[in-house]
């Protein structure tokens, strides 16, 4: 089995990925906040539709900011599923990686929050194929709006 080990230096503007925090600041302004968890939904999140259902997951292992993510979302009017926690410490998987915490997720899927919530990501998301997957999303919604 070939196991590969990748590292990348990051300048300093990006200590706070290195803390595993996000900055105070992000959760004081509605426009930082999503704008942040449109980038953080970028690189971690799932925009699908299952089922003919649109849904919105964002996994990690840091739970603690998933909680934070989860309390500015119903802030901001879009009330989200309480987190799902996979108990993954210290299991190997199939690669033999020893996962070294548990895996936590949050989901919005019911229609009227997945909207708002889509609609907000859209005004910040920048990788063309969470783009693609926003669009079937809200398509999917405003089609089952409509029935």
């Amino acid at each position: 089995m070939l196991t590969f080990n990748i590292q990348i230096a990051l300048n300093e503007t990006f200590d706070f990925l290195l803390e595993h925090n996000a900055p105070k600041w992000v959760f004081d302004n509605k426009d930082h906040f999503f704008s942040f968890l449109a980038g953080f939904s970028d690189a971690e999140g799932s925009i699908k539709v299952y089922n003919n259902l649109a849904q919105y997951s964002l996994g990690n292992y840091n739970k603690k900011l998933l909680i934070l993510i989860r309390n500015n979302l119903i802030k901001y009017g879009i009330n989200c599923n309480k987190l799902i926690t996979d108990k993954r410490k210290g299991k190997k998987n199939n690669q033999g990686y020893v996962y070294r915490d548990n895996y936590s997720s949050l989901r919005v899927g019911s229609k009227k929050e997945l909207f708002s919530l889509l609609l907000e990501l859209s005004k910040y998301m920048k990788h063309l194929d969470k783009i693609k997957d926003l669009n079937i999303a809200i398509e999917n919604i405003n089609k089952r709006q409509l029935k």
